[in-house]
């Protein structure tokens, strides 16, 4: 029997080589795993809340700006108190309901006639008093002259502006008077015999 020149001989070692551990690579992978942050889901119900409440505040604001800015035709006992005559009948339309003053001057003169029965400076102190009062009344007031010949065309240009002047300094807004140019009248009428101002007052075209 022939010797085997394997036996008795040491088996042979075969070696390994251990990976190296990375200590930060170590640390990362003991963390405890979480799930990834989402982004938390709008509530679609609570935007539409938020802009139907907005949408009702702004119609409501709109509907409060136009309330407060209506004004009311005038009425015949708004004529009543500004004329001092409770005997005026109702009239049965909004274009009937006016009143008409004549604002008498001096001959010649841009100074009022303190002697008429109802003068200047006191139906101006009427209006603007009454004004006041009711603020929210649509007035329009217009003021209107005449004259007789080219000569008193001025004069009646003057005596426009003058009752103009003295409503807007008694507190009548300017946007609520209408001044007229004024009008050549025949001069063979003999009831026409000097200048002639008058100061209409009736309703604003928008008034409900």
């Amino acid at each position: 029997m022939e010797n085997d020149p394997n036996i008795n001989q040491p088996p042979a070692q075969t070696t390994s080589l251990a990976p190296i551990s990375d200590p930060t690579a170590q640390w990362f992978e003991s963390l405890p795993e979480t799930e990834s942050s989402k982004p938390p889901k709008k509530s679609h119900a609570k935007i539409f809340l938020i802009v139907g409440s907005a949408v009702v505040v702004l119609f409501l604001g709109a509907v409060m700006l136009l309330l407060s800015g209506r004004q009311t035709c005038i009425t015949t006992d708004n004529l009543r108190a500004l004329s001092g005559n409770s005997e005026i009948e109702d009239a049965s339309s909004t274009s009937d309901k006016s009143l008409a003053y004549y604002v008498y001057f001096q001959p010649n003169s841009l100074s009022y006639n303190l002697t008429a029965e109802q003068t200047g400076p006191a139906i101006i102190k009427r209006v603007a008093d009454f004004y006041k009062k009711y603020p929210k009344v649509a007035l329009e007031l217009t003021i209107s002259s005449t004259y007789l010949t080219s000569d008193e065309q001025s004069l009646a240009t003057g005596h426009a502006a003058t009752i103009k002047s003295d409503l807007i300094a008694a507190g009548i807004p300017e946007s609520k008077i209408v001044v007229n140019e004024p009008s050549q009248v025949d001069q063979e009428d003999d009831s026409q015999t000097t200048v002639n101002t008058t100061l209409s007052i009736s309703s604003g075209s928008t008034c409900k």
